[in-house]
């Protein structure tokens, strides 16, 4: 594991996925950042709800912008 964190050694597809199980984190949580990690703690559906609200957001704060400067 040390070698893996310095950057001295990495390791297969096989390897990675399994580290991921023992950390109960999805596959690609491995490759980010601890404290990118340590925030994305959603499965996927949850993820993808939290982006539909997010745009949302988005969307309504954009129209309410716009209608003000038309």
């Amino acid at each position: 594991m040390n070698s893996i964190e310095c950057q001295r050694a990495w390791v297969s597809d096989n390897t990675l996925e399994a580290l991921a199980g023992v950390f109960k984190i999805e596959t690609f949580q491995m490759l980010m950042p601890p404290e990118t990690r340590a925030v994305l703690s959603l499965n996927a559906t949850e993820a993808l709800r939290e982006l539909a609200a997010a745009k949302k957001a988005y969307d309504n704060t954009f129209a309410e912008i716009y209608s003000r400067i038309s």
